[in-house]
């Protein structure tokens, strides 16, 4: 196993990379480079030192391009003591601040000539135009177009949910009509492509500020080794050239190039605040006009569950009905209820409102079938006639018109039924149906790539997000659009569109958010790269946050080396056959779909989407 050559190991070199990847004890790597399989754990560590200063020049190469975005985003993690002291303490506080950051390579179709509009930018910042009306903004939306059945493209995308539900999740014998069903249709698909991502090093400065934004912006800048190489050609008078702006000799200059830069909703607060600041600075590149910020669509799909679980289940008067959202979460996560009742995460809330969401397009599969046919009492004994393909797809037309809620549901029952006859659980179980399916036509533009289809969710999340009371990422949703469709040139708007969801596997339906691939790296840094016991310190944390790719390529190349097929971290998606047997049971025994008339409810809901449609047009 021993090279001839002491000074050129390269066999063991690569496999203390490949024990460095996989996060093997230390005594363990020790053992490995006593044997002659590695090197010593002091020579890896110095391997990653040199690999962490020779990832910069790929840095470089890509920066040049000016076909890049830049992304990053906070991350937070408490190195504790051992013994804690009186030194320690003097140290500060034990929670940690870094910055970690990405270069994501621009959509091929976006060209560098593209980005050539910095100039313009400065003359919307320094000359904002007024803000347009809300009439204004939707005449420059894209139409809604109605096909020949009156149906609209997010008619048919539920009509598909529908479909897809009974086909996938209900009896055995309508899976045959799998083939059938086929995918939503597109509406503006971003051309599949890899993505390859070029991480940063970590800057130990957190972006808790817009000053230390900007710190964070400088640091991942002089990394990508961009600026300006000639500051003096801004000033008609030499001697005014101030002296932090000394001629640096090799750096890319950025010229009239656009720099998107990607992150939540407070990165883009931070950027346009810390620009505001250097408006009247004398050159471009100290005004950071280049920098426009482009929104990550996992913190807005964050927010989004948040919204629907102020909506229905933070109120105290939507917990006691037994068809409500909290109900259903009592019977599939007894053990989960009080935390999701208080305080749940973005998972939690994503799997309640998937998997209710399926319960209850079944449920509706088995009422609407019921009135149809009131002989068949269950969704088994209708598949044991063997309905058609045809028959089923008419079915599904009419279940969205009938359980999901309109726009203006509220105005609408009222118009067709006087108080005394209102079904108000049913009411409330309609806008479940409504706001579950606006979520999944959302990840389902998320995952394919379809930016036309999510530009389309967007208003709704708008007026949801505002009737909740999320005013902040109203208004940047708002803002998103207004500059997408009105104000930013239409060569930027293609490059923000475009590469604003990356596709690390290039495979269909893989595709995710930018700052999902952030998220990810963070995991990577923080929980497996990062050290352990004494050795998990911010320095070895920076050290090893731009060798991710390094990593992941190195462990692939020696599972393809030694043949170790079929290994993965995913897990198989959970059995849940019998926990939606036992929710569809509690959803026929309380009528959830039926519409009983007269039936009172514990929960007074408000027309959220139109108390924020009112709150949004007002402002304008």
């Amino acid at each position: 196993m021993q090279a001839t050559n002491q000074r050129a190991n390269m066999l063991q070199t690569l496999v203390g990379v490949f024990l460095q990847s996989c996060r093997v004890h230390e005594a363990a790597r020790k053992v490995l480079g006593h044997l002659g399989v590695s090197v010593s754990v002091s020579t890896i560590n110095l391997a990653m030192k040199n690999l962490s200063k020779e990832a910069y020049q790929e840095m470089q190469r890509l920066a040049a391009t000016f076909e890049t975005g830049y992304a990053f985003d906070n991350l937070d993690f408490e190195i504790k003591p051992s013994s804690p002291t009186e030194e320690k303490t003097l140290e500060g506080s034990f929670l940690k601040h870094i910055s970690t950051g990405s270069m994501i390579p621009l959509h091929p179709s976006v060209k560098a000539a593209d980005l050539k509009v910095s100039e313009q930018m400065r003359k919307l910042a320094t000359d904002p135009p007024l803000p347009a009306t809300t009439i204004e903004l939707f005449s420059a939306l894209p139409p809604v177009e109605f096909d020949e059945k009156g149906l609209t493209s997010r008619d048919r995308f539920n009509k598909h949910v529908f479909l897809s539900t009974l086909v996938e999740h209900g009896p055995s014998f309508f899976f045959e009509f799998k083939k059938d069903l086929g995918d939503p249709e597109e509406v503006e698909l971003i051309p599949l492509v890899k993505t390859k991502q070029v991480p940063l090093r970590a800057s130990k400065t957190g972006p808790s500020t817009p000053a230390k934004t900007g710190t964070v912006m400088e640091d991942f800048f002089r990394q990508a080794n961009i600026g300006d190489p000639n500051p003096e050609k801004h000033f008609t008078d030499l001697s005014d050239l101030p002296p932090p702006l000394s001629k640096p000799s090799n750096l890319t200059d950025v010229d009239d190039h656009a720099l998107i830069m990607w992150g939540d909703l407070l990165t883009g607060q931070h950027i346009r605040s810390f620009q505001d600041s250097r408006i009247d600075d004398e050159t471009p590149w100290l005004r950071f006009q280049a920098e426009v910020f482009g929104p990550g669509w996992l913190h807005f799909r964050m927010a989004g569950v948040l919204a629907i679980f102020r909506r229905h289940i933070l109120p105290a008067d939507a917990k006691s009905d037994a068809t409500s959202l909290l109900a259903y979460v009592s019977q599939i996560r007894p053990l989960e209820r009080h935390k999701i009742e208080t305080d749940p995460n973005f998972r939690q809330m994503h799997e309640v409102i998937t998997h209710v969401g399926i319960v209850l397009r079944l449920d509706a599969w088995r009422v609407e079938v019921k009135k149809r046919y009131p002989e068949i009492e269950s969704l088994e004994e209708w598949a044991k006639t063997k309905p058609k393909w045809e028959k089923i797809c008419e079915i599904a037309e009419s279940m969205i018109k009938t359980y999901v809620a309109p726009m203006n549901y509220v105005a609408d029952y009222h118009d067709k039924h006087m108080d005394n006859e209102r079904d108000k659980r049913f009411e409330v179980t309609a806008a479940y149906h409504r706001e579950f399916l606006l979520y999944e036509e959302t990840v389902h533009a998320m995952n394919y790539g379809d930016v036309g289809r999510l530009d389309s969710c967007l208003p709704d999340w708008m007026y949801l997000f505002m009737g909740c009371g999320k005013a902040k990422y109203a208004m940047e949703l708002r803002r998103y659009l207004e500059n997408m469709y009105i104000h930013y040139p239409k060569p930027l708007v293609h490059a923000i569109r475009y590469s604003s969801l990356c596709n690390p596997t290039g495979q269909k339906g893989k595709w995710r958010a930018i700052d999902w691939l952030i998220e990810l790296n963070n995991l990577y840094i923080k929980r497996i790269f990062g050290g352990s016991g004494s050795n998990h310190t911010v320095d070895r944390m920076v050290e090893a946050s731009p060798l991710i790719e390094v990593y992941k390529d190195v462990r692939a190349q020696f599972e393809s080396m030694f043949c170790l097929d079929h290994r993965t971290t995913r897990h198989s998606p959970p059995k849940m056959k019998l926990t939606f047997a036992k929710l569809a049971r509690y959803m026929e025994q309380h009528q959830a779909n039926e519409f009983v008339k007269g039936r009172d409810s514990d929960f007074t809901m408000h027309d959220t989407l139109q108390t924020g449609k009112k709150k949004v047009n007002s402002s304008y």
